[in-house]
This record gives structure tokens, C-alpha cells and sequence, in this order.
């Protein structure tokens, strides 16, 4: 596991990587980030104190990924970010630097706050710092965040779209944003207000179907249904919709199943119940779930979508 430390003198501030003592440093990609201005990384500075060596990263005025966001998401910020982390791998591998040399968790990528630039530490190891699923890590952001709900969401579930691993690749995903960013600059430029594409662009444009999506009531927060087998419940791991601030939801409460074009919901014998449209949903049973229909997991209130 990649752990970095945060060292402060004044206004200078370093993230540093320590050196273990079984690392095997690749001294191509070390060399490769010395000597060459790699737009998207953070400098490097390989530095030896006695026994200790480390490498030493500036993020002077940046913050991580993750403050820089925001509890609220907002579109441009998101799309802007996301270019620039795929900008950056792609420009990588000219230099012949794995992707997987790159600490890719939104804790430990770091941005300007003034311009918003992004500065990525890579690690240059002959072990990998990554798994190398960028897919993943993309779809892992849009997961976890809370978005702006004053903005359209329907860019959310176009990006799940664009971002599915049978059809994913790192230079379509970078002209997919640059479509969208642009799109985004001429609504701007007109005074119109700012929107992106409706499910219905989404299908003329030969894109996949929507991606079917819950509302929470209590929070109006949009979860998106990714997977052939959704979990929901109030479990740290292996949840893909967790809810831990309600004591009534069981840690492996229900799941929401997709057979082609239709969604069942199937409870997984929870405490407190699962319900469909008011009538309780006998556990480990499917029950098809309609466009529209109301699902209640305990005492939480959901709609489940299949569009806008």
C-alpha cells in the first residue's frame, strides 16, 4: 500500500513517498519525470538523508482532488478535472510511464484551487502503484460524489455511459469530455443556461440506453444503477448504494437485479422490510420494478427511474 506524508517548511509544502526497504525503483520513468516537464505531474525530487531515501513531490497551494470538488460536485469542475487526469496518462505513456505508476485516489491527486490544474504524483517503482483500471477509477468518482442538484444531472449518467469497460477507451473518453466541455462553453457564450445532453440526445446519437437511476427522498440524491446486481444497504464494503445514517437499514438490506431491459427488486431478509409501491416484497423473491415505482428499504423512500 502507497502512503504518502505531508511535509511543511513555510510556505513550501511536499508530499513525500518513503522508501521501503524491498522497493525496486524504475529508474526509466524516474529519469523520465527528472528530466522532462510532463504536463499533468506532480515535480519529483529523489532525496537521500543518510539511510533515507524518498521521493519528494511539490503541492505548494494545492489541495487534494477530493476538497478541491467539494461536498456539492459541480459539472464543470468535474468534467475539467476528469480531462486532465486522462490528458495527463495519455501524455504519460509517450515517455513510456505506465499508467500504473500513478497514486489515483482523489485523497492524492492534487489541484491549483486558484487555477484548477492538477498535479499527479507517480511513483516510479517496478511494482505497480495502481491496479491499471482508470475505467474504474473514473466511474469510483462519479459513485461517490454528491452532485450540485440546481445543475442538470444528465451528464452523470452519460459519463456511466461513455465509461462502460466493453467499450471504454482513454483517448474516446478524452474527446467525449472535450465534446462535452465544449458544448458546455457555447451554452455559456450564448447566456443560455447551462445543460447537457437529454436522454434523448443520448439514444439519437447511437449511444446505449440511459442508465436507470434511485432518488432518494430524504436527500433528493440520484443514485445510478450500474450493475447487473445492485446491493443496497448499510455495509462499509461490497455496497454499491450505501445508506449508514439510518440504523434501520441491515448492512446486506436488498439488491435491485437486471435481466436485459427490466429491473427487479429482491430483499435480502432484512430487518425491517422491503417494499414495492407500498406491499411488502417477500425476501429472496424478484419482483419487477416499473418506471415510476416507489421502493421503501426499512423506513427509506426511494423512486426508481429508468430515465429523466
Amino acid at each position: 500500500m502507497i502512503n504518502l506524508t505531508i511535509e511543511q517548511n513555510g510556505d513550501v509544502v511536499n508530499a513525500v513517498y518513503m522508501l521501503q526497504s524491498d522497493d525496486r525503483i524504475d529508474n526509466l520513468t524516474l529519469g523520465m519525470l527528472v528530466n522532462n516537464n510532463i504536463m499533468g505531474t506532480a515535480p519529483i525530487s529523489p532525496v537521500q538523508i543518510k539511510k533515507d531515501k524518498y521521493f519528494q513531490y511539490a503541492v505548494s497551494d494545492k489541495v487534494s482532488m477530493r476538497e478541491y470538488l467539494g461536498e456539492s460536485v459541480r459539472r464543470e469542475k468535474l468534467l475539467h478535472i476528469f480531462l486532465q487526469i486522462a490528458e495527463t496518462l495519455l501524455e504519460a505513456e509517450e515517455y513510456m510511464i505506465n499508467p500504473t505508476s500513478f497514486l489515483l485516489d482523489e485523497q492524492n491527486i492534487y489541484v491549483d484551487n486558484n487555477t484548477g490544474e492538477i498535479a499527479l504524483i507517480c511513483i516510479p517503482l517496478l511494482t505497480v502503484v495502481n491496479d491499471g483500471n482508470i475505467c474504474s477509477f473514473f466511474k469510483n468518482v462519479l459513485f461517490s460524489s454528491q452532485f450540485d442538484l440546481e445543475e442538470n444531472g444528465d451528464y452523470v449518467g452519460r459519463l456511466i455511459t461513455i465509461l462502460n469497460p466493453k467499450t471504454y477507451t482513454l483517448s474516446n473518453f478524452i474527446k467525449e469530455l472535450g465534446d462535452m466541455l465544449e458544448k458546455n462553453n457555447e451554452d455559456m457564450n450564448r447566456g443560455e443556461p447551462v445543460k447537457s445532453e437529454t436522454s434523448e440526445e443520448i439514444k439519437d446519437s447511437s449511444e446505449p440506453e440511459p442508465v436507470p437511476f434511485l432518488i432518494r427522498s430524504k436527500t433528493s440524491q440520484k443514485i445510478w444503477i450500474t450493475k447487473d446486481e445492485f446491493l443496497i444497504g448499510s455495509e462499509q464494503d461490497s455496497i454499491d448504494c450505501r445508506i449508514d445514517d439510518n440504523p434501520a437499514i441491515s448492512r446486506n438490506h436488498a439488491k435491485i437485479v437486471r435481466h436485459e431491459k427490466e429491473y427487479f427488486v429482491v430483499d435480502n431478509d432484512s430487518r425491517n422490510h422491503t417494499y414495492l409501491n407500498g406491499v411488502l416484497v417477500e425476501s429472496g423473491e424478484e419482483h419487477y420494478v416499473p418506471h415510476g415505482a416507489m421502493l421503501r428499504f426499512a423506513d427509506e423512500d426511494f423512486e426508481f427511474k429508468m430515465h429523466e
